[in-house]
């Protein structure tokens, strides 16, 4: 379903939405779905399809009706984390008689199975149902982690989105398609030519972007287990590996050169500067004006020690 048709079926102007790339097919989808105006009314039926919208409520949903093939099934709401999982097959229906503000990740079946061989895991039959408004602490995790993301969905960080997607994915799996029966096994991390390949391949992209299954295919893994691999062995996500390396340069570019740092940001793959600076500011606790300032100040104080003999790291 695409962005136009969620603001559609919802009735809203938009509805902000970030795709994964896991898998190309048929992609998992994540959108903020938000009114902050009492009264709005029915959502409109979406389309029929073999597939699941799983709503996790990140604000207190005071009163809302469901209705399922035209039968009421749930009347009055939810605090946040609540999780209202959706058969589309089904017709969901929501009645919202207060304001709302959810996230909606969305995954057709095909997705789940095709995820699932990847995984290794069973296939899952189908998916049950918890109680509408039932607590999920996970995907409101999941959810809240999502917030920054989708209020700038111009900037996203793909190999962050399809981080989120797969452990939603894995989620799903564990706790609402049943307990898995076989023993799960320990996997090793990543081999030396693996971790050559994939940090290769992050190190020349940083301008442009990359996705997990670029990276799994790579080096002859699965998408699921590539993620977990990577964490295992770098002790860090892909996603999060690639921002810290985008920083790098750009304190490399930052103290070698007199690059604007608007040319600095796209040179680090960043949508703009702002964008550029939000991460720099996360990851290093100082804006990159800043440090520069600090640095050029700290390279000219090196350079008047060594013209007077003087070391300013030993004296």
């Amino acid at each position: 379903m695409s962005t136009s048709e969620i603001a559609e079926r919802f009735r809203l102007p938009t509805v902000p939405t970030l795709t994964s790339s896991t898998p190309a097919r048929s992609p998992v989808t994540i959108s903020r779905v938000r009114c902050d105006e009492p009264g709005h009314g029915s959502s409109r039926s979406p389309p029929v399809e073999d597939a699941y919208a799983a709503s996790i409520s990140v604000g207190d949903l005071i009163s809302a009706d469901v209705r399922l093939q035209g039968k009421l099934v749930k009347r009055g709401g939810a605090p946040a984390s609540g999780l209202y999982l959706f058969n589309l097959q089904t017709d969901p229906i929501v009645f919202f008689h207060s304001s709302f503000d959810f996230v909606r990740f969305y995954i057709s079946r095909a997705t789940l199975e095709e995820l699932s061989r990847d995984a290794g895991a069973p296939m899952p039959g189908s998916l049950t149902r918890p109680e509408f408004g039932a607590l999920d602490p996970v995907l409101y995790n999941l959810a809240l982690a999502m917030l920054p993301a989708l209020a700038r969905p111009d900037e996203p960080n793909q190999l962050f989105v399809d981080h989120i997607a797969l452990a939603f994915h894995a989620h799903l799996l564990s706790t609402y398609a049943g307990p898995c029966r076989d023993v799960v096994r320990t996997r090793a991390g990543l081999a030396p030519w693996q971790v050559r390949v994939t940090t290769d391949m992050i190190a020349s992209r940083l301008e442009g972007k990359i996705s997990i299954a670029e990276l799994a295919e790579a080096c002859s893994l699965s998408q699921s287990h590539f993620s977990r691999a990577f964490l295992r062995t770098l002790g860090v996500p892909p996603h999060r590996w690639l921002l810290d390396r985008r920083i790098d340069r750009a304190r490399d570019l930052i103290s070698h050169g007199l690059l604007p740092l608007n040319d600095v940001a796209k040179a680090c793959g960043f949508a703009n500067q702002s964008h550029f600076t939000r991460v720099f500011v996360a990851l290093t606790g100082t804006p990159p004006g800043k440090w520069r300032r600090m640095r050029h100040k700290m390279d000219a104080f090196e350079r008047s020690a060594r013209s007077t003999g003087d070391d300013p790291l030993t004296n």
